[in-house]
């Protein structure tokens, strides 16, 4: 079977054909047609697993009503606020008077998405990843002071019971198009009430590895050292063995990843230029024997900011991981090196086809990349072995 790529729709500059025997295809993808020929012939041929192989992929939580189940820690605002009206906090029934007798209480105080301030029960909160863009690098030591509302029953947490009841008499305003009403709490948003405990969130362990359902020009996979949630914006990967856990997550940072992901996944439509991969893209993704690669992988990675695609390649870390993830493939050290150079310059090609049909100001900044930098096989091969040296 022959794939063609054309260089602009409907035009007759070919940029890539391959030939193919079609028993080797990928069912449900056309990946092909923008897919290099090393890739093709040199790492797809192990990827030989699908990621849900070795981990098991959970879509993150979406609350239906973030004004009211995602919320901030301000326990450090709580001491002036008690000054300013406490008989608020003792109608509530909280006796704590310093943000330390707070916590020595087991208290939180919190700030929700629609601005407003209460007292809960932190065992009906848990952290929460809620966006790509409050974490610079790949290894989260410490969530930012993001939390939601998660519970399962109201035993013993009656300030949790008195947000519930205040959510339910809250007059919201809903938009729809052009139209706006208003509804008596959030308990009728048909976005909640449709489960058998309107503020009862899906039941979803915390998880260590996170994976962004957007990219742009940065890529990266979270591993969290304490456990979290994660916004519908990420999808929660569950590792089947414990010793995946930092493998698993090593392998998901390499540009062998990405790269497939760039390949294997669907972009946003309206030129917005962003890759989307979903739950059913990171479940069915090609990946190769992770037990394989385990021993490859104990390398240090993720401490510094992730930088934009055509800057990360050029880290020692990155090149390190990359040549780790090819060793682990089956190529000596020489042979891997060699490769990635290839791999960096065909990646690099890969994102700009799909900033480029992003927005003008995208486009415009991928195009000064091109314009200033001279990123070719030879400049790559420099950098690596500057690298390695």
């Amino acid at each position: 079977m022959r794939f063609t790529y054309l260089e602009k729709y409907g035009g007759a500059e070919v940029r890539r054909s391959v030939v193919l025997d079609r028993r080797s295809l990928k069912p449900g993808k056309w990946f092909y047609l923008r897919a290099p020929k090393l890739f093709i012939e040199k790492i797809l041929p192990k990827l030989t697993h699908k990621l849900e192989d070795f981990a098991e992929i959970k879509f993150g939580i979406k609350s239906g009503a973030n004004d009211f189940f995602y919320m901030k820690d301000i326990s450090h605002l709580f001491e002036m606020d008690y000054l300013t009206k406490p008989q608020k906090f003792e109608e509530w029934g909280v006796k704590a008077r310093t943000s330390e007798e707070l916590e020595k209480e087991g208290l939180i105080y919190i700030e929700n998405e629609g601005g407003e301030r209460f007292v809960l029960e932190k065992e009906g909160v848990a952290p929460l990843i809620r966006t790509i863009r409050d974490y610079e690098t790949p290894l989260i030591h410490n969530i930012i002071e993001t939390y939601c509302l998660y519970i399962k029953d109201l035993n013993n947490k009656p300030l949790c019971a008195n947000y519930i009841k205040w959510g339910k008499g809250k007059t919201i305003e809903v938009t729809r198009g052009s139209k706006r009403r208003t509804v008596k709490g959030y308990h009728s948003l048909s976005t909640t009430k449709a489960r058998p405990v309107w503020y009862v969130l899906p039941n979803l362990n915390p998880s260590k590895i996170t994976l962004p359902e957007f990219f742009s020009m940065r890529f990266l996979s979270f591993f969290i050292e304490e456990p979290s949630l994660s916004d519908h914006l990420f999808d929660m990967a569950y590792p089947k063995k414990e010793i995946y856990d930092k493998a698993l997550w090593s392998y998901l940072n390499s540009t062998i990843y990405f790269m497939m992901l760039e390949l294997w996944s669907p972009r946003m439509g309206g030129g917005g230029g962003a890759l989307h991969p979903r739950t059913r893209e990171y479940k069915n993704i090609p990946t190769p024997d992770i037990d394989k690669l385990y021993e490859y992988l104990q390398v240090t990675f993720g401490k510094r900011p992730t930088l934009p695609y055509h800057e990360e390649i050029k880290q020692l870390d990155k090149i390190k991981l990359d040549i780790a993830v090819l060793k682990g493939l089956g190529y000596d050290e020489e042979t891997a090196k060699s490769m990635l150079a290839e791999i960096y310059v065909s990646y690099i090609e890969l994102v700009n086809d799909r900033l480029l049909k992003a927005g003008k100001h995208t486009a415009k900044k991928v195009k000064e990349i091109m314009d200033k930098e001279q990123l070719d096989i030879e400049t790559f091969r420099r950098i690596i072995d500057d690298k390695d040296n």
